[in-house]
C-alpha cells in the first residue's frame, strides 16, 4: 500500500489528479482498497477497489459538520471588524494574537489566527466526527 500512496501522492504534487481524485483515493487506500504490495499496483486512473474487497457500507470517515476554522488575514483588527459587522459573530477567546469568534449557539468558531499576514489563506480547518474509530479507518 505504501508504493500506492507514494505513487498517488507524486501524481498529484506533478498536477496529473486533482485534489479530489487524491483525497478520495487516499482514503480508499487506508481504508483497504489498495492493492497487494507484491503485485503490479494499477494506474492512477485505475484506482478502484480489488473485486475481492467488500463493498463498503459508507464513507469510512462520516464528517457530521465543520468545527472550526483558522484564518490567516493581512489586516486582523480589519477583519475582526468585518466579520462581527456583517456576521454578528461574537468574541468567544483571545488566545495571543488569535481572536477566536463564535459561530451562532456554538460550539463552532471562526479564529483569525497569529497576526498580519502577506499571504491570507485558510490555515487550518477542523471536522466534526461522531464515533471515530482510528483502528477501523486505519
Amino acid at each position: 500500500m505504501q508504493s500506492d500512496i507514494d505513487r498517488l501522492m507524486t501524481a498529484y504534487r506533478n498536477g496529473y489528479v486533482s485534489r479530489r481524485f487524491f483525497l478520495t483515493s487516499l482514503v480508499a487506500l487506508a481504508a483497504g482498497c489498495g492493492t497487494d504490495s507484491s503485485t503490479s499496483a494499477p494506474a492512477i486512473s485505475d484506482a478502484a477497489p480489488a473485486p475481492s474487497a467488500p463493498a463498503p457500507t459508507g464513507p469510512p470517515i462520516p464528517v457530521q459538520s465543520i468545527n472550526h476554522m483558522t484564518l490567516s488575514v493581512s489586516d486582523p483588527a480589519r477583519s475582526l471588524e468585518w466579520y462581527q459587522g456583517l456576521f454578528g459573530m461574537p468574541v468567544a477567546a483571545r488566545q495571543a494574537e488569535t481572536v477566536v469568534l463564535r459561530v451562532g449557539a456554538g460550539p463552532q468558531f471562526l479564529a483569525l489566527g497569529g497576526g498580519a499576514s502577506d499571504t491570507p489563506r485558510i490555515t487550518h480547518l477542523c471536522l466534526s466526527v461522531d464515533n471515530f474509530d482510528d483502528e477501523r479507518v486505519v
